[in-house]
């Protein structure tokens, strides 16, 4: 990534470097919701679980879906997304850095 993004020495750089941001940040917005929204359906699983009696059809619903979303997150496409998004995330602060040193 240094390579890619090597220190800025001028305005046209710069613009460069601000519209791969750009772009970089509209990706790992949507990706990162994406993997927080799966999050969030968790644990709002988890409580919703502390409501039911075990043997109730409520439940079993929210423990079969509970499940599914646990195997999603543990499966492959979930823990590639997850490492893209920390890799944007590391991307987007170098290239905050090296804008910021510029300036």
């Amino acid at each position: 990534m240094i390579r890619e993004y090597p220190p800025i020495t001028s305005d046209q750089q710069r613009q460069l470097c601000k519209r791969n941001f750009d772009t970089g940040l509209q990706g790992y917005k949507s990706l990162q919701a994406e993997l927080d929204e799966i999050n969030k359906e968790l644990s709002r699983l988890d409580k919703e679980l502390d409501d039911y009696r075990e043997e109730s059809e409520g439940y079993m619903a929210a423990a079969a879906e509970h499940n599914r979303l646990k195997q999603v997150k543990g499966s492959a496409d979930y823990k590639s997304k997850r490492n893209y998004c920390k890799q944007l995330k590391s991307k987007l602060s170098h290239i905050k850095k090296m804008a910021g040193d510029y300036d």
